[in-house]
C-alpha cells in the first residue's frame, strides 16, 4: 500500500477476510486445505515528526469497520513499526509500516522485503517447515478485489506442475468515466488475444502485479538477482518501472513457466483522467519494451533453458515489437489517409505537412518540456477505444518515449505530504504560546504552558523522540535502555503510532524477538538499506544520482531519435509509394472483376496481410484457450448423485 483511498483499502481488506474465512472452512471440511498469512506492507508510512500519515490512520479505521476488531498490537521493528490484529484464533493480519529513513521505499523493495521475510525467516521458524515448492505468495495491490475461488483457481494451476512458477487471471478495471471505459476494452482485448496467445503458444510474459500467485521455490531462484540495485540507465527502466514484468523475465530465464487462466478474476481501480493514465503508461511502456528486448537478445539461452519458449514464439514477439515501434507512423498515415478521403479538395501534400507540424509540436513538448460473465460488458466501451486510438496508440507512445528519463512512479502521487506536514507544524508553532526546552535527547520540558496547548500534544512530542532514540547510533546503550522506562500511564494515553486520540484497545511499543530483530537488521544492511541516508556516503550518492540522470537523458535522446527516424522513414515511404504518380502507376495492379476494373495496391495488401495474420493467430489461440479452460472446468466440476 501507499496512497490508497478508503474504498480501495476497504475492498482489499474484505477480500482478505473472505479468503481467511474460506481457509478455515476448507480446513474444517478437509478440502483444498492451506495455511493463511496476511501481510500488508505500507510504504512511506510516517511523517516526521508527527507520526503516521493519514493513509495509515484511514487503514486502521477501515480494519475496525471490516473486522469489528478494536484491539491491535504495535510492535517496534528495525524498519519502522508493525500493527497486528488477531482476526481469528488461527490467523493474523499484519501491517508493516515502513520508515523511509530506515528502509528502502517503493514497490520492488517492498516485494524484496516480504519475499525474504516469508521465505527466509518465517518458514525457518516453523516447527514443521514447508518445502519452498508448497509456499505460495499471492501478490496484491492495495486496491484489489477478488473472491476466494479466484485464489483457489490459481493455486490449482501451480499444483498441476512444479515447473509453473507463477499464475495470473483476468483483471477488470474499476472506476468511472470515459477513460475507464477505454481501459475496460483495452484490458479485455489484451486478455482475450495477447495473454491467451502467449499461454497457448508458450507461456505468459508477465503476470500483473495487482493479482498474481507465485511459487516460493521459483522466487528463491531469482531473489538475489531481483534484489540487485539499478546501476545503469536501462536498469532503472527495467527493474523499477515495471517490477512485475522484471520478476517474470527472471522466472522465464530460469526455465519457469507462467500460466494464465480465465477462471480467476480480480478487479482493480485504474486511472480516471488523461494525466494519470499517460503517467502510468509512461512507466509501463519503456519497462515492457526493455524486458521484451532483453528476452529477444537472450533468445538462444532462453530457448535452451526454457522448454515452453520456442524460436517461433520468439519470432512472434519480435513481430509484435516491430509493429509496436511502428505504431505511431502507421496511425499517423491512417489519419492522413482519412482526411484526404474526407477533404478531396485539399492537396494531399498540404494535409501531410499540417499533420506533421501538429504531431511534431507534441513530440517537441514531450522531449523538451517533460518531466467471462463479465466479458460482454467490455464490448460496450469498444467504440470509445477505437475513437481514442490516435491519442492512446500514437500520442501516448510518443509521450512515453519523450519521458523515458522520468523514473518516478507517476500515479497516486500527491504533493509531498511530509513537506505539507512540516509547513503546517511550523504554522502551528508560530501560533503556539507554550515553549520547549530540552537537555540533549533525554529530557524535554515545556515552559509557560497555556490552555492553547493540549496535554496529548506534549505527550506526542516526547514519544516521537523516544521512538527513534534507540536507533540513533550516537546514543549510548545505557541511555537507550533508559528510554524504555517511559511512564506507562503516558503510553496508555497515546492512541497509536503518531495518533493524538486516546484508545484503551491497543498495546503500544511491544518489542519483537531478538532473533527476528537481528535478522531484520542484517537483511536491511545487505539488501534494503536506504540509498541516501548514510551521511558518510551522501556526497557519493549525489554524484552517482547526477551521473545516472545524465545517462537517462542520453538514453532518452538516443531512443527517441531512433524511433522517430524509423517512423519518419515509414511515413515518407508510404506517402511516396501511394501519392507520387510515377509510383502509383507502377505499384497499382488492375484486376478485371465482372467487367469492372479494380485497382489493388500491393503495399496496402501487405499491411493487411501482416496485421491480419497476427490478429488471426491471436483469435485462434483465444478460441483454443477458452476451449481448454472449458475442459478444465468440466473436469474439476463435482457432480451430485441423484436417486
Amino acid at each position: 500500500m501507499w496512497h490508497e483511498e478508503d474504498e480501495e483499502m476497504s475492498q482489499l481488506l474484505k477480500s482478505l477476510i473472505s479468503l481467511e474465512k474460506q481457509q478455515r472452512k476448507n480446513k474444517e471440511n478437509k478440502d483444498e486445505t492451506f495455511d493463511f498469512e496476511a501481510h500488508i506492507f505500507f510504504d512511506d508510512a510516517f511523517i516526521k515528526p508527527t507520526g503516521i500519515n493519514r493513509y495509515v490512520e484511514t487503514l486502521i479505521k477501515i480494519v475496525k469497520t471490516v473486522t469489528n476488531l478494536d484491539t491491535y498490537k504495535v510492535e517496534i521493528t528495525p524498519y519502522g513499526e508493525r500493527l497486528v490484529w488477531n482476526i481469528s484464533t488461527e490467523n493474523q493480519l499484519v501491517v508493516h509500516l515502513k520508515d523511509n529513513d530506515k528502509i528502502r521505499n517503493k514497490k520492488r523493495w517492498s516485494q524484496v522485503m516480504y519475499m525474504r521475510y516469508i521465505l527466509e525467516f518465517k518458514n525457518k521458524q516453523l516447527v514443521q517447515k514447508f518445502a519452498a515448492e508448497d509456499i505460495y505468495i499471492l501478490a496484491l495491490d492495495g486496491d484489489v478485489k477478488f473472491e476466494p475461488e479466484d485464489f483457489l483457481s490459481l493455486m490449482r494451476l501451480l499444483k498441476q506442475s512444479t515447473n509453473t512458477g507463477a499464475a495470473c487471471g483476468r483483471i477488470h478495471p474499476v472506476g468511472s468515466g470515459s477513460i475507464v471505459w477505454y481501459q475496460m476494452f483495452e484490458y479485455a482485448i489484451d486478455h482475450w488475444l495477447r495473454k491467451a496467445t502467449e499461454h497457448v503458444t508458450g507461456c505468459v510474459l508477465c503476470t500483473p502485479g495487482c493479482f498474481s500467485l507465485f511459487r516460493g521455490s521459483s522466487i528463491l531462484k531469482v531473489l538475489d538477482t531481483y534484489s540487485e540495485e539499478a546501476t545503469k540507465p536501462r536498469h532503472y527502466l527495467q527493474y523499477d518501472q515495471g517490477e512485475d514484468r522484471w520478476l517474470c523475465t527472471l522466472l522465464l530465464k530460469n526455465g519457469m513457466k507462467i500460466e494464465y487462466t480465465t477462471e480467476s478474476n480480480a478487479s482493480t481501480f485504474v486511472p480516471e483522467g488523461f494525466y494519470q493514465l499517460y503517467n502510468q503508461r509512461r512507466r509501463w511502456t519503456p519497462s515492457t519494451i526493455a524486458n521484451i528486448v532483453d528476452l529477444l537478445i537472450s533468445w538462444k539461452e532462453i530457448t535452451e533453458k526454457n522448454d515452453n519458449i520456442s524460436v517461433l514464439y520468439i519470432s512472434y514477439h519480435l513481430c509484435l515489437l516491430i509493429s509496436t515501434l511502428l505504431t505511431p507512423g502507421t496511425i499517423f498515415m491512417l489519419i492522413v489517409g482519412s482526411i484526404i478521403i474526407s477533404f478531396q479538395w485539399i492537396h494531399s501534400f498540404v494535409i501531410l505537412i499540417v499533420n506533421i507540424i501538429v504531431v511534431s509540436l507534441f513530440m517537441l513538448v514531450c522531449v523538451c518540456a517533460s518531466t467471462q460473465k463479465q466479458e460482454w460488458k467490455c464490448l460496450l466501451p469498444g467504440l470509445i477505444y477505437f475513437f481514442a486510438t490516435p491519442a492512446m496508440s500514437m500520442l501516448m507512445f510518443l509521450y512515453a518515449l519523450g519521458n523515458l528519463h522520468d523514473v518516478s512512479w507517476g500515479t497516486r502521487e500527491t504533493k509531498s505530504e511530509s513537506e505539507s506536514a512540516i509547513s503546517k507544524s511550523q504554522e502551528e508553532m508560530e501560533e503556539e504560546k507554550g515553549h520547549f526546552c530540552s537537555f540533549g535527547k533525554l529530557c524535554t520540558c515545556m515552559l509557560c504552558p497555556t490552555n492553547n496547548y493540549s496535554k496529548s500534544e506534549f505527550i506526542l512530542s516526547i514519544l516521537n523522540k523516544w521512538r527513534y532514540l534507540k536507533d540513533d547510533p550516537s546514543v549510548k546503550r545505557g541511555q537507550a535502555d533508559k528510554a524504555d522506562q517511559v511512564d506507562i500511564n503516558m503510553l496508555n494515553e497515546f492512541s497509536g503510532p503518531g495518533s493524538k486520540k486516546a484508545s484503551s484497545h491497543k498495546e503500544v511499543g511491544v518489542q519483537i524477538t531478538i532473533q527476528e530483530n537481528t535478522w531484520w537488521i542484517q537483511t536491511i544492511n545487505s539488501h534494503l538499506k536506504p540509498f541516501e541516508k548514510d551521511p558518510m556516503e551522501e556526497e557519493k550518492y549525489l554524484q552517482e544520482k547526477q551521473r545516472i540522470e545524465k545517462k537517462l537523458f542520453d538514453l532518452r535522446n538516443k531512443v527517441c531519435a531512433q524511433v522517430y527516424m524509423l517512423n519518419a522513414l515509414l511515413i515518407a515511404l508510404i506517402y511516396s509509394l501511394t501519392e507520387v504518380d510515377v509510383f502509383t502507376i507502377i505499384l497499382t495492379i488492375n484486376v478485371n472483376c465482372s467487367g469492372n476494373q479494380i485497382e489493388i495496391v500491393p503495399i496496402a495488401v501487405l499491411f493487411i496481410v501482416v496485421f491480419g495474420v497476427l490478429l488471426l493467430i491471436q483469435f485462434i489461440c483465444m478460441i483454443v484457450h477458452r476451449f481448454t479452460m472449458l475442459v478444465n472446468i468440466a473436469a474439476k466440476t463435482r457432480l451430485k448423485k441423484v436417486n
